[in-house]
């Protein structure tokens, strides 16, 4: 039996015994007060080998979930595809997509950032500081206007409608018992975030900016 769990509800996905070409949805869509032993269990042993939260977080919503169209192409917006998606729509691909081209348009930056730690002498940290800032620039030039991108018919290519209410209540944060074999235990899940990519974090670390909020540096760490 494969199981499919939707937005913290009773909803599965059974195989026919009888003919496992065949599945069906069972259960409902009332919301459900905590993950079933069968899913919790294979999903706890998972987390701890990886150690990883027991959660889909931006890695496996975005750095490991794009290919590119054309192998020799560029990484952009017409270029990468995702692998999975949560809803099937083009506005959910819009939104990741972005996200995997910042991470590429950065790449610049890092590098960057990389030699202003190894550099020996005041010139080669202007040179590479210089060249972060280019990089930097790069990103915010390239990438911040296609958040706002729209179709022919002027539409948005991410509504915010569809964003807020299709998309966000698979992604949004919240907290649920897992069921085992002894009392259930509970986690709270924020769903994955742009805040856990890596990249200003890097940034940070290379100007000796520090994150204001513990819990926020806590929770970065994890990813």
């Amino acid at each position: 039996m494969a199981a499919y769990w939707k937005g913290g509800t009773h909803t599965y996905c059974t195989v026919d015994g009888k003919d496992p070409t065949i599945s069906r949805l069972r259960g409902t869509l009332q919301p459900a007060a905590s993950l079933p032993k069968f899913l919790s269990v294979p999903m706890l042993a998972l987390s701890r080998k990886l150690k990883r939260p027991p959660m889909l977080d931006y890695s496996s919503t975005v750095l490991y979930n794009w290919v590119r169209i054309d192998p020799n192409g560029p990484i952009s917006t017409s270029n990468v595809r995702l692998v999975q998606r949560l809803t099937g729509m083009m506005d959910e691909e819009w939104f990741f997509k972005t996200h995997i081209v910042i991470e590429s348009e950065a790449a610049q930056a890092v590098i960057a950032a990389k030699a202003m730690s190894e550099a020996e002498n005041e010139d080669e940290l202007l040179e590479h500081l210089t060249s972060l800032e280019e990089g930097l620039w790069r990103v915010a030039r390239g990438c911040l206007p296609i958040m706002y991108e729209r179709q022919e018919d002027g539409t948005p290519k991410c509504s915010e409608h569809i964003f807020y209410h299709t998309l966000r209540p698979l992604i949004g944060s919240g907290s649920l018992p897992f069921e085992g074999d002894g009392e259930p235990e509970t986690f709270k899940l924020c769903g994955p975030s742009g805040a856990m990519s890596s990249l200003l974090p890097c940034i940070d670390a290379v100007l000796g900016i520090e994150t204001s909020s513990e819990k926020l540096r806590a929770q970065l760490t994890i990813f």
